[in-house]
């Protein structure tokens, strides 16, 4: 009678216990989606939500092959409104993916993305109910980097988690459960950071993340999931080669990835780049004793490549790609890079790159330059990760050495006209200057007499690179031929959002279907020709995200320019409404002649510590 009362307690101990731990499978991906505006947003221009998120499990969906070794597990947060029909915005909702869709598993009261507890706890839920011999980690949403880190929860205020909050939650999770994942993947923008990767070391075997912004459709998970079904055994830097490309490919269709990247990360192999970074620095810092070196580390740093726009409308990240700083740094203080090169390129096992995104490294570093305004609080964030000791110590001393050396007053310049020793404008510097400037460009004006514009003296579109330095008399001239970028048939407002070897990168504020916007280009160097690229909405104000939304021109589309027009009544620049133009299949962009009677131009020079200045204004007679 014990022995058959014990099988049956035997039993229904087997029995309950079916319903807290599945069959042991071959792979457990859990996939933390924080819906957030790229889900709820309505688009005005596109006439209909967002529903990035939605789209994405609609491709997951199409990509299930109901194979019982794949477990895939979802956590839905961070939203206001779901762009289908089983997922509900008023809870945090917990599901697996089956033959016949989502099927929900659990619900708990809504979770705050920017908690740690809300990530350990799904993990560890997740292992709980389906354990496997590996595991794979997304997290999708927003990225600001290692600064701002992952999500922006609608639902608590815009709430982030920051990089130390995720290495809380996955520290608790390897204590408790000994969970080592095979990778962690960011289905966001800017998360391929060495940051990032140093603080994922000790998690997983892989990052999978990109460098740049992510466009809005983000990875292609319909390619993913039918590999993984296909060989769930797959070794982890395979199945990154498989998101990578499927990556790039659907961007190429959707002809998004003009600056698309994505890196396969070795997380083993990070500490090395570390290593060398922190010896890398230490033997840079003894070259801040001179002005002139320091100056040119500085002009490294702005030369470098960087990453999610960059300029004042589009949002300042101050991330750079790590191997072209040290390219930069070789070529103007001979520095010693080959090392951190070799050992990036050993981290960095795979990676892929869009037209605009050429000879990328796969890792970026925060370098604080460009942001000045926010430098005391992105500082502040960016000791909270726990990176380098080392280089945080140098980034301070670079800022100590950039504050003793900067002056607010523009730097002693002359302007001379064309003349015996020039056929152009020209501008002179002081010799001890001359290594302060990083970049001059030129600023193109026209005055408004008889112009559609008579509230205004005169009207900017902007500044271009028509500047070259003569080397022998050591001034800069102007490259001025009333040449200008035109859309069609119509002028655009122009600003430089980088100048690489290959090409160069534009922004125009623009109104398009009654939104203002940038419209992005670049002119190809090689090719010798325009390329529009697409147009994006500005950088959120409040929580300094950039919009990963691109969108193409659409025939039948209006398009108004936007110029900075000077009021002279209230001695200020306002921005001005050009001629509106309708979109059409062949709308190109061409450089064309302004038709203006009468122009006025200055130089802009930026200086060693990116702080850009205009020289006195001087009419253009030529």
């Amino acid at each position: 009678m014990k022995k058959l009362l014990s099988i049956l307690v035997l039993l229904l101990w087997i029995a309950t216990s079916s319903s807290f731990c599945e069959t042991q499978g071959d792979y457990t991906l859990m996939i933390y989606m924080n819906g957030s505006t790229l889900e709820s947003n309505y688009d005005y221009i596109e006439q209909a939500f967002r529903g990035n998120a939605s789209k994405d499990l609609s491709e997951m969906i199409a990509g299930y092959q109901g194979d019982d070794h794949i477990n895939i597990i979802l956590e839905t947060i961070g939203t206001k409104r779901w762009d289908n029909d089983y997922v509900s915005s008023e809870e945090t909702q917990r599901f697996i993916l089956t033959q016949d869709g989502f099927k929900l598993l659990a619900s708990l009261p809504n979770q705050n993305v920017g908690y740690k507890k809300g990530l350990s706890d799904f993990i560890l839920w997740s292992k709980r109910l389906y354990p496997s011999d590996h595991y794979g980690l997304i997290l999708w949403n927003h990225g600001g980097g290692p600064v701002y880190g992952f999500g922006l929860d609608e639902n608590f205020g815009g709430d982030i988690l920051h990089i130390e909050e995720l290495v809380g939650a996955l520290s608790t999770v390897q204590t408790n459960a000994n969970i080592h994942f095979d990778f962690i993947g960011f289905d966001a923008c800017l998360m391929a950071s060495l940051e990032i990767a140093d603080a994922l070391s000790p998690y997983a075997d892989y990052l999978f993340a990109s460098e740049e912004w992510e466009p809005s459709h983000g990875w292609y998970y319909t390619t993913l999931l039918e590999k993984l079904h296909e060989t769930p055994t797959m070794d982890t830097e395979t199945l990154g080669k498989i998101i990578a490309d499927s990556y790039l490919e659907e961007a190429n269709e959707k002809g998004e990835s003009y600056n698309i990247t994505f890196s396969v990360i070795k997380l083993a192999a990070v500490q090395s780049v570390v290593d060398e970074l922190e010896l890398l620095t230490e033997f840079a810092q003894p070259f801040f004793k001179t002005p002139a070196n320091f100056y040119d580390f500085a002009k490294a740093a702005a030369k470098s490549r960087a990453f999610g726009g960059n300029t004042e409308s589009l949002g300042y990240t101050d991330l750079i790609d790590l191997k072209d700083f040290a390219d930069q740094l070789s070529k103007k203080l001979a520095l010693p890079t080959e090392r951190i090169t070799e050992a990036l390129d050993a981290a960095v096992v795979y990676k892929i790159d869009g037209s605009n995104s050429k000879n990328t490294g796969g890792l970026s570093i925060y370098f604080p330059l460009r942001d000045k305004a926010h430098l005391e609080e992105d500082m502040k964030l960016y000791r909270n990760i726990g990176f380098s000791e080392s280089y945080v110590a140098f980034l301070d001393a670079f800022q100590n050495h950039m504050t003793s050396l900067s002056s607010d007053d523009e730097l002693t310049y002359d302007l001379k006209p064309p003349n015996d020793q020039s056929d152009f404008y020209h501008v002179l510097f002081e010799d001890e200057d001359l290594d302060k400037i990083a970049q001059v460009y030129l600023d193109i004006f026209v005055l408004t007499e008889d112009d559609p514009f008579p509230d205004y003296t005169y009207i900017g579109y902007g500044y271009d690179n028509l500047v070259f330095f003569d080397t022998s008399d050591r001034y800069y001239n102007e490259m001025f031929d009333k040449d200008w970028v035109h859309l069609d048939n119509t002028p655009l407002l122009i600003r430089l959002m980088s100048d690489n070897e290959n090409d160069i990168e534009y922004e125009s504020p623009v109104i398009y279907n009654q939104q203002k916007m940038y419209l992005l280009f670049s002119y190809d160097k090689i090719e010798k020709k325009y390329l529009i690229n697409g147009l994006r909405k500005g950088v959120d104000p409040i929580t300094r995200k950039p919009d990963k939304e691109i969108y193409q021109l659409k025939p039948g589309s209006t398009l108004q320019p936007l110029y900075r027009g000077y009021n002279s009544k209230y001695r200020r620049f306002e921005w001005v409404e050009g001629e509106a133009l309708t979109i059409i299949v062949d709308t190109v962009i061409t450089r064309k002649d302004l038709n203006a009677e009468n122009y006025v131009l200055a130089f802009r020079y930026y200086d060693y510590s990116f702080q850009s200045y205009l020289t006195d204004f001087f009419k253009f007679e030529r």
